[in-house]
Parts: C-alpha cells; sequence; structure tokens
C-alpha cells in the first residue's frame, strides 16, 4: 500500500460520484486524499491488496496512514481533510454509538441506486 490517504469508492454508483465531487469542493487545497473509483485499473489493484475481511463488506474505503477505514468510520474521518467549518463535526459524530451509526450507512448504501438510479451501461 502507499502512504498517500485515499478513499475507494463505487464509481457505477451515481451517488457515490455526487458525494464524491461534493466532497472534493469541500477539502482543504493542499489536502493529500485521493479518491480513486473501485472499477479503475488502480483502485482494483490497491483493492485486491486489502484483507478479506474489508472486501467481503460493501463500503466506501478510506485508507489513511495504511490502516483501512470503512462504512460511518471512513465517512467521519474524512472530515479530518475538510475545511473547518465541516471538520468541526467530527467530535460529535463520534458520540454517536457505532451501531446506530453503521446501521444508518448500511440502510442508504442498500437503498442508494433507488434514491439516484444506476446508468445503464451499453455492452
Amino acid at each position: 500500500m502507499s502512504d498517500e490517504d485515499m478513499i475507494l469508492f463505487d464509481g457505477h454508483c451515481p451517488m457515490c460520484n455526487g458525494l464524491t465531487k461534493s466532497l472534493q469542493k469541500k477539502l482543504y487545497p493542499d489536502s493529500k486524499l485521493r479518491f480513486i473509483g473501485l472499477e479503475s485499473k488502480e483502485g482494483v489493484e490497491i483493492y485486491s491488496n486489502l484483507s478479506d475481511k474489508i472486501k467481503s463488506i460493501d463500503s466506501m474505503i478510506l485508507i489513511r496512514n495504511n490502516k483501512a477505514y470503512i462504512r460511518s468510520a471512513a465517512g467521519i474521518r474524512t472530515l479530518l481533510y475538510m475545511k473547518k467549518r465541516w471538520m468541526w463535526l467530527y467530535p460529535f459524530l463520534w458520540l454517536i454509538p457505532l451501531p446506530i451509526r453503521d446501521l444508518a450507512y448500511i440502510m442508504i448504501a442498500k437503498i442508494r441506486y433507488k434514491i439516484i438510479s444506476k446508468p445503464k451501461y451499453a455492452d
């Protein structure tokens, strides 16, 4: 793995792409966070080096300091790269118990294609 911090996300998901673009606008200009689609060549290579436990979970993955974070833990840690008007949320979101945070994440992940339809790709 690289020393670089990165988020691996579902590049085919319109909701994930939209959130990624929105996040990029809110990052500090000198932020070292990279966004990589899981389906890209680089994404597939990085993903293949992750543990089977991480790969078995349908989630965005934040790799920070060579450690992988998933679901709400990844989302909340993403705030650390953002401008101060967003970063202040970080300590408060940790107050929400992990099972509740992850349940909300899982529910949204399961219906994300119903919220924003998945594009049809020509074969």
